[in-house]
């Protein structure tokens, strides 16, 4: 593995193609953002480097390094604290001897995903600091330019030191002891041959100003020997005499690499650095502004572009291949949530990119088919952790690569995979007792030791198990054992309800014990409104419940309530305060994908413009920017305190899962669904989203959709330019037409199992529907027509009930049926 980035780089020089200019601030102004508030957190990167910064201040307080290993220069000991002890770079400028630090105060800065750029004005000089990242070095690439404001020449001193002792990718570990390789006036590298830190190289090179001296500081442990270093530093002093408007500018390349092939990605970075920079910042704004959903609403196109470009920045190295991470700098773990939540949204509009990702968790499996759930560097070796019996990731798997069938038709990869999901059903249903799924984490937490029933899981178990009946069914895999899942289904709908809905807190709770109510209120149990788990009434009073006390009018959603978790610690079995302080973290915080089930949970009810106002004002970067403590950013959790002055605090600015949840939201709100068992339209979309175009995929081909006009039924329906009569897809399509209004003929509005197709005869005045089940399943189909019904048959399917209304004009048909065969069609005739 460890030469695959320098036939990464070899294949680059040979290619040898202009990409274009390297990209500058103002240029990227369709995806950054600026801030001037003196309190930003941000974090920046690509594939191989990351750096996250505190309180505004222009340089970095931790440095992760992807390639080789996930290391990283931290000073820190606590994350929580990291903003105000780690300080690995210090920098002193001096003007004709008057030396001050230019970085130990807040700066304002602009930035995206990819990039950031600080800048200062003083009286005698003015300062930027520039951060970029490479598409084929394993770099970050630190421009320091200051210019000479005063009206005579000056001379500039400039004094660099960064700390490069690196904390090891698992245990954390302080490795301080350091070999140093080589310095010059050009280069400094270190290597720390342990096998924690799997013998990596750490390097600083010139590539601006040439430095008029420069040291590898630290305390020499071995008198015989002074290549042993204890805290080294690579230290250098800039000299330049400037004439009034002139400036010195100093480009530091940091890195890290194998010990052993040092020399090579040196002479790589230095000849090639301003190239890789170019291809790495193309491919990611091209890929950032490609028009796959167009809006007439900036705030909503601004945030849709800057999580476009979160999934690129925050795919890193990790043992050969490119891996989705939450983090540009923090986090520097694979784990598999993070890629199947944030692929919930990729699947609409990049369906191999969510190959890719499932491929790669393939490749962790062994002969069991369990479910990897992290992948990691651990003392000498990579580890794979496997998800356990209770754990969520086996359910949202399984609704990821359903969700992946249904848009790719890839059979190939869906066949490969199918024995993780099979596999992930049999365990998590391992923890079915008495009509209810049992866990020891509270709601969607995994922290915690406390085994009862959890709302969260049985409403997450009952749409998996839709999903791999679905999934089975299209593969045509063995159905036996698919209506006993089924079965299990419909008794949890039905006990979620007996057990877990609270009349008094018109909510779903969980149970602590066989006997004990646990009274908090958790996100998690918005998913039954998300996935229609719930009658009407119930889901209305859940939404209501949520908003009265879960959400915060200023910030979001709080992910639970009470924030009284600390004082809990025992009963919950914590590890000390790891849920968090009061409205901090998960004890009380606000999480990005709360605000998503709130808005989809709202959107289900049929309340499009509550839930849009929902994702404008807690979800856009404009939204988050304008409330309590707000930065232009995402956001892992928000600090939902409001007596503290850090109320509104933003944490991991640059989060992967708010730009996936984001992106999967805005796909909803433009009336795209999916319910298990396929992909339809729904009218009932925001008013801001007339017109609203967007293209995603649908059973392996790329489909434009155009949706335009008002009303909660679809007037027209069109597929490449001809009528068709359901908004239930059954086919791949180049484009599809949507106009709202009222119907001028009949179309199938929902269905939850497999639609073969779906024909409308104008002289028999009826409609066909060819459908494909399960024996013994039981569905719910929904038809809307302008014309009265006459009669319903069934072949292969018996008609268990059927409900008629009349909504001025607009007749709306509800039937129940039961398949007797896999295979079944109904006719609908009309007067």
């Amino acid at each position: 593995m460890q030469n695959r980035i320098i036939r990464l780089i070899q294949m680059v020089w040979c290619i040898g193609i202009f990409i274009g200019p390297l990209y500058s601030a103002s240029e990227s102004d369709d995806i950054a953002v600026s801030f001037d508030g003196g309190y930003g957190q941000l974090e920046i990167g690509g594939k191989y480097v990351g750096a996250g910064f505190h309180n505004s201040f222009p340089l970095p307080s931790r440095i992760s390094f992807y390639y080789p290993l996930a290391n990283s220069i931290d000073l820190s000991s606590d994350y929580w604290h990291r903003g105000y002890e780690s300080h690995p770079f210090s920098i002193l400028l001096s003007i004709d001897g008057i030396t001050e630090s230019i970085g130990s105060k807040a700066w304002e800065y602009s930035w995206a995903p990819y990039f950031a750029h600080f800048s200062v004005a003083e009286e005698m000089y003015s300062a930027s600091i520039d951060y970029r990242f490479a598409e084929d070095l394993p770099v970050m690439i630190m421009r320091i330019t200051v210019h000479n404001n005063t009206k005579e020449i000056k001379e500039f001193k400039i004094f660099s030191s960064l700390s490069v002792s690196v904390r090891a990718s698992h245990s954390f570990t302080l490795n301080d002891r350091a070999v140093l390789q080589f310095t010059d006036k050009t280069s400094f590298v270190v290597g720390y041959p342990d096998q924690d830190t799997d013998s990596t190289a750490v390097f600083v090179l010139n590539a601006g100003s040439t430095p008029v001296n420069w040291s590898a500081a630290g305390i020499q442990l071995l008198s015989d020997d002074s290549k042993i270093l204890k805290q080294p530093r690579a230290l250098y002093e800039y000299v330049e005499m400037l004439d009034p408007g002139e400036k010195i500018e100093i480009i530091q390349i940091i890195g890290s690499c194998k010990m052993d092939e040092w020399e090579e990605i040196i002479e790589a970075a230095l000849s090639n650095w301003e190239h890789s920079v170019t291809v790495y910042e193309n491919r990611v704004m091209n890929y950032a502004l490609d028009p796959v959903f167009v809006l007439d609403q900036e705030h909503h196109m601004q945030t849709l572009r800057w999580s476009r470009a979160l999934l690129q920045t925050n795919l890193h190295y990790l043992d050969g291949e490119y891996v989705p991470m939450p983090c540009p700098a923090e986090y520097n773990f694979y784990f598999t949530h993070d890629m199947l939540l944030t692929n919930l949204g990729t699947v609409m509009f990049d369906v191999e990119r969510v190959r890719s990702d499932l491929l790669f968790l393939h490749s962790l499996t062994d002969d069991t088919n369990i479910l990897p759930h992290a992948y990691y560097w651990k003392d000498d070796r990579y580890t794979t952790e496997f998800a356990g019996s209770d754990n969520w990731n086996h359910l949202w798997f399984i609704i990821l690569l359903n969700s992946y069938m249904l848009h790719s038709g890839d059979e190939e990869t869906s066949v490969l995979l199918y024995p993780i999901a099979e596999k992930s059903l049999d365990l998590i249903l391992e923890n079915y007792r008495d009509g209810l799924m049992y866990a020891s984490r509270p709601d969607w937490w995994d922290i915690g030791d406390i085994y009862g029933a959890r709302a969260y899981l049985t409403i997450l178990t009952i749409r998996a198990i839709d999903s791999f009946a679905s999934l089975a069914t299209m593969l045509d895999m063995d159905a036996t054992e698919l209506q006993s899942y089924l079965n299990k289904a419909t008794v949890m709908r039905k006990k979620l309800v007996e057990r877990l809905w609270d009349d008094d807190a018109g909510y779903l709770l969980n149970m602590l014990n066989e006997h004990t109510i646990d009274r908090h209120l958790y996100a998690g149990s918005l998913l039954a409104a998300v996935f229609n788990i719930l009658d009407k009434e119930r889901m209305h009073l859940l939404l209501k419940t949520a908003q009265n006390e879960l959400i915060d009018e200023k910030i979001g959603l709080r992910i639970a309530m009470p924030a009284d978790f600390h004082k809990l610690i025992d009963i919950y079995a914590f590890q000390g305060m790891e849920a968090g302080a009061a409205y901090q973290y998960l004890n009380g915080g606000v999480w990005p994908h709360g605000n998503a089930w709130y808005a989809l949970g709202l959107l289900a009810a049929g309340l499009p413009d509550e839930a849009e106002s929902v994702v404008r004002k807690f979800m856009t970067i404009n939204g988050i920017m304008d409330s309590p403590r707000g930065q232009p950013s995402f956001f892992e959790y928000r600090n939902a305190d409001p007596t503290s002055v850090r109320y509104g605090e933003i944490d991991k600015p640059a989060f992967l899962w708010a730009g996936g949840w984001y992106l999967h939201v805005m796909y909803r709100l433009a009336g795209v669904r999916d319910n298990g068992w396929n992909i339809s339209f729904n009218p009932n979309i925001p008013h801001s989203f007339n017109p609203v175009t967007y293209s995603f995929w649908n059973k392996g081909q790329l489909t434009t959709v155009n949706s335009s006009g008002n009303g909660n039924y679809f007037k027209n329906i069109m597929h490449d330019g001809q009528k068709v009569h359901s908004t239930v897809l059954s086919r791949g399509v180049a484009t599809i037409s949507l106009e709202r209004g009222i119907p001028e003929e009949p179309y199938l509005r929902e269905a939850n199992c497999i639609i073969e197709d779906v024909q409308f005869d104008r002289e028999q005045s009826e409609i066909n529907i060819l459908l494909r089940g399960i024996n013994e399943q039981r569905v719910q189909l929904s038809v809307v027509s302008p014309f009265e019904f006459a009669q319903v048959k069934g072949k292969g399917i018996k008609i268990v009930d059927n409900d008629i209304q009349d909504d001025d004009g607009v007749y709306s048909i509800e039937l129940m049926v039961h398949f007797d065969e896999s295979d079944g069609s109904i006719t609908i005739l009309f007067r």
